[in-house]
């Protein structure tokens, strides 16, 4: 046998969220970002003209609060501000500890990846970059699977 495969190590993560609840969070996230981006490029380029000039503020605003959001807050919270909402937490799926700053990082931008890919996927990654999304309420509670 040419290549052999390791048995599947268990996790000691929650089961992961519902794909649902994590699409649902995934959208708000980037509502999110986009409307705090928008609200704060008017504020910080109030003399922005034309389209050009106000879609590079914007995506200068929008991609560090994202940024904040899905990396600084998964690393320091678990969550981010619409999982947190929804009541779900980022944990690592192999010991449901808290997630490392490498693969918050690489899954942010694994993210903007898939939104231009997601349309032809079918669901969604639940354990992207070592990562998954779990109820707060199963995490809490001690449940893995």
């Amino acid at each position: 046998m040419i290549f052999k495969t390791r048995p599947a190590e268990p996790s000691h993560a929650p089961a992961p969220a519902s794909e649902d609840r994590v699409m649902l969070g995934a959208v708000l996230d980037g509502l999110l970002a986009l409307l705090i981006g928008l609200g704060l490029t008017q504020r910080v380029f109030p003399d922005a003209d034309g389209a050009l000039a106000v879609f590079a503020g914007l995506v200068g605003c929008a991609l560090p609060l994202s940024f904040l959001n899905h990396v600084v807050g998964a690393v320091l919270f678990r969550t981010t501000a619409a999982k947190f909402l929804l009541g779900m937490r980022v944990v690592r799926w192999r010991d449901g500890k808290r997630p490392r700053f490498g693969q918050a990082m690489r899954r942010w931008l694994l993210g903007f990846v898939l939104v231009v890919f997601q349309p032809m996927l079918e669901g969604t990654l639940p354990e992207a970059c070592g990562l998954r999304t779990v109820l707060r309420r199963d995490l809490a509670r001690g449940i893995t699977v």
